[in-house]
């Protein structure tokens, strides 16, 4: 009887460090798709210079580089120009 137990579980002694090592590796998969989620182009980060919400400041610096193109194509003049960046770099 007890030479059956012994025969049946040879061989099994290293199954607790492979599963140990699973775990490792699914815990390390775990953290290493949060950090890419965290980190993705697409969110916003919130580290802004000016304090403001993500948004504000690159809608801010889109609309300055629209204005920007609009000057150098003539489309509006200087002063129409420095009225629009004035309003556009007060805080909301």
């Amino acid at each position: 009887m007890w030479g059956d137990y012994n025969e049946m579980h040879d061989g099994y002694g290293f199954g607790w460090f492979a599963m140990l090592v699973l775990l490792l590796v699914l815990v390390g998969l775990a953290v290493a798709l949060l950090v890419v989620f965290l980190r993705s182009p697409g969110r916003p980060s919130g580290r802004d210079s000016a304090g403001s919400s993500p948004g504000a400041t690159t809608g801010s610096s889109e609309a300055a580089l629209i204005l920007r193109r609009r000057f150098a194509a003539g489309e509006i003049d200087e002063d129409e120009f420095r009225r629009r960046m004035a309003a556009l770099s007060e805080p909301a």
